[in-house]
Formats: C-alpha cells, structure tokens, sequence
C-alpha cells in the first residue's frame, strides 16, 4: 500500500507473480521488462508513466489505472483481461504482436500513434471518450464487441487479414487515407456521421452496417467490396470514387444514397428495398446486374445526368418515382419490371437498349430524347406517351400495346 509514487527504472521481472498492489499516487516506470510474469489486482489512482516497457509472455489482469502514458511498450504473446482505466490512455508507438486484449473499459479518449497491432485478439472494448489513432497498423487480428462513445478520428489506417465484428461508434468518426486489404467486418454501426477520405480497399466484405446520420465517402477507390445486409436511415453520399466489383444485396435504403461524379464497374445490386432516395449523378455505370429492387411510393431512384453501359436490370416493382433525364444508356436490358408511377427519359441518349415484358402504369416521358436500336418486346404503355422533339431510329417493337394506338407515331412493326 503505497501513499505515493512508485518508480522503477530497468527493472526485470522474470516468472515473477506481483499483486494486490495499492498505489495512491503516480507509478513511473523506465525500461522494466516483464518475462512469463503475472500482474494482477494492481490499483494505481494516479497517473501511469511508462517508458520502453517490455512485456513478454505475460499476464495482467483485474487491475485498475487512472490515466496511462506509454512509450514504444512491446506486448508479445501476452494477456492483458479486466481492465478499468479511468481517465485516458495515450500509447506512442506500441507494438503488439499474439497478445489477448479482453474486458478493458477506458473511462476518457484512446490515443495511439503508430500502433502495431499484430496476429492479435482484441474482444469488449469499451471507450468512453475518443478513439484516435495515427497511422495504425493491423494485421492478422480479431476486432470484436468495441464501442466508441465520442467523435473519434483515425489517420491513414492499414487494416488486412483481418475480422471485426459487433463494432459501434455512438458519434461520428472519420478515417483519412485508410488502406484495406482481406478484412471482413461484421455488424459495424454508426450512430453519428461518417467520413471516408481517400480510402484504398482492395477486398472488403461488410455484413450488417447502420448509417444513421449524414455521411460522405470520398475518392475512395475499391476493387472488391462487398456490402451485405446495409440500413442507411440517415444520408450517404459518395462522391468522386472509383469500384471495379462491387456487389450489394439485401439493402433497406429507408433515407438518402447517393453516388456523384463515380465511375462504378460490375456492380452486382440485389433484393433491394427502397422507401427513401437512390441518386446516381454524373456517374459511369459498367454493366451493371440490379435485380429484386422492390421500391415502395415514398421511395426515389433518379439517374440523371448518368451513363449506363451494358448490364440489365430484371425483376423490379417500383411504386415511387424513377427518372433517367438526361442520361446515356447503351445496350441495357430492363426486363420483368412494373412501373407504377410517372417514368421520365427526357433528353435521355437510349442506344440500343431492350425493354422486355415491362408495365408502365403512368405516363413515360421521352420528350428531347434520342432513341437508337431499341427494342420493345411485350411492353405495356397504359398511359399515353410524351415524346415531343424526340429522335427515333431503328426500333423494334414485338407484342407492344399503347394506351392511345399511335405510341411513338410509328406504325407497329
């Protein structure tokens, strides 16, 4: 039972058992290495300042800290379990590599500058206050049940062969230049917003994802993601990207998604629900395959401005509103769809595009638009159709009804 501060310099511990430890004041630490050593029911109420620690095949646990200071600490093979740290934590270049991190709750904010986080296991973590990390390294590591209570902030992150699940951060948090590679998320939530900034992902699978707030993705380049299972109630919105493969399935877009001035390549969209708004502006769309898209009347899917080419789009009931103003189809298949309400290609290019059992229960739009090699194969028009000052060449229309008998003012063929 210490009253004050405790100071060690160089100590070496080697298959030593130190506990039931009470220090009222600060601990100071330089250079001590610990060795198949055990630590536990350590309370230290001040602050904890340790400088070039070594902790090897060893074990801390139920203890408890104030606010810790650490300078390159290295934990290899090491166990570190039920910890309470009060106030806040601040490591610059730690290492750990084949440690077990469980049960550790950090009553303030989680500093780090250079971690290296190696074939680890990091389980129930809990932080209070902010999450910051500086250039963090993570490879081979287990990331599960770890919540974030405050803005948090995390600098060119690289993240590979590695899992997480059951990640929530209760405020916004924002990643700038992260690297990711092989790693498979699970169940990540985000309660306040969220920023991605130059974001480089050659392989990521994400199973269950919650954005509730205002978000932006921008100039992140992927070249496999997969998105399984994504609540977006609040806003995302991403701007300037680049995804070579990309599938989405079984989405519930109940707020706003937006892709602006994107290039997207064999995006795979499927079982889709919308009651909120789907935007793709300005974006370049390389056959994609959107199937199941199930929207409800309060949902929006607008694609002006946008070039599709090649790709289809099968087995869709859309009961709100859907507009291609403006936008450059070329050789798409739209098949086994209902279109409940209005439907607008204004000034809209259609090249080659192929229409095969489809039903538009509301006016279709073609006014300005320019229409090349399309073919109509069992559609139904039950409205009359605008197409003023429109350009037609090439059509093909097979089985095709019109709600006025003149359609396109072409005779059928």
């Amino acid at each position: 039972d210490m009253k004050s501060t405790l100071e060690c310099v160089k100590g070496y511990f080697q298959s030593s058992l130190i506990g039931d430890v009470l220090i009222k004041g600060s601990m100071d630490l330089k250079k001590p290495s610990f060795y198949d050593s055990v630590m536990r029911f350590i309370d230290v109420k001040g602050i904890s300042e340790i400088m070039k620690m070594k902790f090897l095949y060893s074990k801390i646990f139920s203890s408890s800290f104030g606010s810790v200071v650490a300078f390159k600490p290295k934990f290899v093979s090491s166990t570190m379990s039920d910890l309470q740290i009060s106030g806040d934590v601040s490591f610059i270049k730690p290492v750990l590599s084949k440690c077990i991190v469980r049960l550790a709750q950090i009553g303030q904010n989680l500093r780090m500058e250079k971690l290296k986080l190696l074939n680890s296991d990091v389980s129930t973590l809990s932080i209070g206050g902010a999450l910051e990390l500086s250039k963090p390294s993570i490879f081979k590591t287990n990331l599960n049940e770890i919540t974030v209570e405050s803005p948090s902030f995390l600098s060119k992150l690289s993240l590979s062969r590695s899992t997480a699940s059951t990640i929530l951060f209760g405020s916004s948090v924002s990643f700038f230049s992260p690297v990711i590679s092989k790693v498979k998320l699970n169940e990540i939530g985000f309660g306040g917003s969220l920023m991605i900034s130059l974001a480089k992902i050659s392989k990521l699978e994400l199973n269950r994802f919650l954005i509730r707030d205002r978000s932006t993705i921008d100039r992140m380049k992927t070249k496999q993601l997969v998105l399984k299972n994504p609540v977006i109630e609040g806003q995302l919105e991403v701007v300037s990207s680049e995804f070579t493969k990309t599938l989405i399935s079984n989405a519930d877009i109940s707020g706003s998604f937006v892709f602006k001035q994107s290039w997207i390549g064999g995006l795979d969209l499927s079982d889709v629900s919308i009651s909120g708004s789907v935007r793709f502006l300005k974006t370049k769309l390389i056959k994609p395959v959107i199937s199941g898209v199930k929207q409800t009347s309060t949902g929006s899917l607008r694609i002006p401005g946008t070039e599709i080419s090649g790709g289809k789009m099968t087995n869709l009931t859309m009961d709100g509103t859907v507009s291609f103003a403006r936008s450059k189809l070329y050789g798409i298949q739209i098949s086994d769809a209902v279109f409940y309400q209005d439907v607008d290609f204004s000034d809209a290019l259609l090249k080659g595009v192929r229409f095969s059992y489809v039903v538009f229960k509301e006016t279709v739009t073609f006014e300005g638009a320019r229409l090349s090699g399309c073919r109509f194969d069992h559609v139904i028009f039950e409205k009359p159709i605008l197409a003023k000052h429109s350009k037609i060449r090439g059509m093909k229309l097979i089985e095709t009804t019109f709600a006025d008998n003149e359609g396109f003012s072409l005779r059928r063929r």
